[in-house]
């Protein structure tokens, strides 16, 4: 979030964080940005792609490896057998340790 607002600010003096968030909030529901939240619980917004696409972040080094969407299509198959429930995720965040860490 703090990227965009500066980002933004270069662009015009007067604007402010308030308007951002309202903005970020509006393209979220229009199904234009993703929100998801970072180890420190912080937002991180990223542009919607054609395909579904998911990471696998190291808590360590913060290396991020996009997931193959197969992958993550299958556990949500597993999901909805094992517990009937309808997923609706298409950006998913996972947390580890790189093999490099």
């Amino acid at each position: 979030m703090a990227e965009i607002y500066y980002r933004a600010k270069k662009l015009d003096g007067k604007i402010d964080r308030s308007t951002i968030y309202r903005v970020l909030d509006v393209l979220v529901e229009l199904g234009i940005v993703n929100c998801s939240e970072d180890l420190n619980g912080n937002r991180v917004y990223e542009l919607v792609k054609e395909q579904p696409h998911h990471h696998l972040v190291c808590k360590l080094c913060g290396e991020d490896t996009e997931i193959d969407n197969q992958v993550i299509e299958e556990f949500y198959q597993n999901l909805q057998t094992t517990y009937y429930y309808e997923v609706e995720m298409d950006h998913l965040i996972v947390f580890g340790v790189c093999p490099e860490c």
